[in-house]
């Protein structure tokens, strides 16, 4: 199971990297977790993002260290659709106006750099 599961995430990588054209993504840090878990917690950066599938609102809870850094949220194609500077370590998004679809969430501070998938 772990060897097929790891050639959809080199397939579904290089298929980001080819629709997205100039603005390119390469999400090469990605790290996926079982349907029912919300969390990545690596050794560098623990992100919470939940309810997942999000409704209209997202919450997040990221560590202290990571204040100041940015939270994007990705579309599958590799297009920003939320851009939020983070100023604190718990907070809610709208994401009313995302569309039902694969979203990927990143978190990234000097190098120290997360992501999560998010279904709607």
């Amino acid at each position: 199971m772990g060897r097929y599961l790891f050639s959809l995430l080199i397939l579904f990588t290089l298929t980001l990297t080819s629709y997205a054209g100039n603005n390119s993504v390469m999400f090469n840090d990605l790290e996926f977790v079982s349907e029912q878990q919300d969390t990545i917690a690596t050794k560098s950066v623990k992100v919470d993002a939940y309810p997942n599938p999000m409704q209209t609102t997202l919450n997040i809870d990221i560590e202290d260290r990571m204040i100041g850094g940015k939270l994007r949220i990705y579309n599958a194609i590799g297009n920003i659709v939320i851009n939020v500077d983070i100023e604190e370590n718990k907070f809610e998004i709208d994401v009313s106006a995302l569309r039902k679809g694969i979203y990927f969430l990143m978190v990234e501070k000097d190098k120290k750099k997360r992501v999560l998938r998010l279904i709607k």
